[in-house]
């Protein structure tokens, strides 16, 4: 679903991806489970040019359109294009994959982590011209902590990561078209 009404665009998906056939082996060689997986997802966002550019549509998906008035970095001139964005995603992957299997004094599973995710991102663009585009974000992913969380990259941990309920990030990016 795709709307476009002069700056203003909104646009929704859904996504399913079906595994079959998945097999979680113990150290021995013993097969314990065999299952078929699915993964569900939905993302939504919207997003505004605050200098009055409008996204535009194709066979190929979202094309992003050049400023209006072309920023000059060397001059310090023209505005270029600014847009705000904010997104939803919840991501959920099959349960039966997260749950653990009792074998000889141990326990294995096929996934570790949340199997219910939610993300959550606010984002500013500047386009100075046609060729280059910078974009700041800022994302929020809460998961459920019932099979452990979400896996998250930490130094102070000796296994170099942990499981946590949220994690937050802020990610800069200068994109060059050619």
């Amino acid at each position: 679903l795709h709307y476009v009404y002069g700056p203003f665009s909104l646009s929704s998906e859904y996504l399913v991806a079906g595994y079959k056939d998945i097999k979680l082996f113990a150290e021995d060689g013993s097969e314990l489970k065999d299952k078929n997986g699915r993964i569900t997802s939905w993302s939504t966002w919207m997003s505004v040019f605050l200098t009055g550019e409008s996204k535009a549509l194709s066979n190929f998906g979202w094309k992003q359109p050049g400023p209006e008035n072309n920023f000059n970095p060397a001059k310090l001139t023209g505005t270029g294009a600014w847009e705000l964005l904010v997104r939803y995603t919840r991501t959920e992957t099959d349960e039966e994959l997260f749950e653990t299997v009792a074998y000889a004094e141990d326990e294995y599973r096929i996934l570790k982590g949340s199997h219910l995710v939610s993300e959550y991102t606010a984002g500013l663009s500047w386009t100075w011209n046609p060729l280059i585009r910078w974009q700041l974000n800022y994302v929020y992913l809460e998961g459920d902590d019932k099979y452990g969380g979400i896996r998250t990259g930490l130094e102070e941990n000796e296994d170099g990561y942990e499981y946590v309920d949220t994690e937050q990030m802020v990610g800069l990016r200068m994109i060059f078209r050619f």
